[in-house]
């Protein structure tokens, strides 16, 4: 469907299942768990961290658009994996202060 997955406070979210909404992935505080890409939603799917974080257990390639606001946010890696992001990435607060492909 449409619409967008949004992580808020301090729970986690943890996304198991393969998703295919096509709206953004929000992280506004708290954590959200992925195991697969798939789980994000629609290929096109950006996410916008604005503190909160993204974690993952395995080793993927990511082509997603990533914003980083003003506020931040991470991405954990657990067991020793790694996730390599080729998607355009843009940080900044109220519009973007730089940008790299």
């Amino acid at each position: 469907g449409t619409g967008l997955i949004r992580a808020d406070n301090t729970g986690t979210l943890a996304l198991r299942a393969v998703n295919s909404f096509t709206g953004n992935v929000q992280l506004a505080g708290g954590t959200i768990i992925f195991t697969n890409d798939n789980n994000l939603g629609a290929a096109a799917n950006q996410i916008n961290f604005n503190t909160g974080a993204l974690q993952t257990s395995i080793g993927l390639t990511n082509g997603r658009p990533i914003n980083l606001h003003s506020a931040g946010g991470s991405h954990h890696w657990v067991n020793g994996t790694t996730t390599g992001w080729t998607g355009r990435c843009t940080l900044g607060t109220a519009g973007p202060e730089a940008e790299w492909p």
